[in-house]
């Protein structure tokens, strides 16, 4: 029986703007080992860089997904205060997809461990420059 973390084939997150200097980057982890990263602003990387994601850390990324009840989230999670940075999470799977706007940090803490999770994965990938 087939579940959600092995119908998962892509997971994306995307930091944007705030009234300060937040790191603004997407970066997309693909089921195939395909990584790319986009840096925009107020990161070590400007521009597109692609990279290769283990195998492994994807599958653990997607059962973390499927174990936090991602699915069963709020697509928004917000607080009343203007110049938050959005960390908005996406996960393609079975022709759909699934996706959790973070404002402010409002999110529970499924929300949370998610980015945590994927930032280190940013860390840990080598990442060449796209031509």
């Amino acid at each position: 029986m087939s579940t959600l973390k092995d119908k998962i084939t892509e997971i994306s997150m995307e930091r944007t703007v705030c009234a300060g200097t937040c790191p603004i980057y997407t970066v997309t982890f693909k089921s195939d080992g395909t990584a790319v990263y986009e840096g925009k602003e107020f990161v070590d990387k400007i521009g597109t860089y692609v990279g290769k994601v283990d195998e492994i850390e994807f599958k653990r990324l997607a059962f973390l997904i499927e174990k936090l009840n991602f699915l069963g989230l709020k697509d928004n999670y917000s607080i009343p205060v203007a110049d938050h940075a959005n960390v908005i999470i996406t996960v393609n799977y079975e022709d759909k997809v699934k996706g959790v706007d973070n404002y402010g940090d409002a999110g529970p803490v499924e929300v949370w461990a998610i980015e945590k999770v994927i930032d280190a994965m940013v860390e840990d990938i080598y990442w060449e420059r796209s031509k």
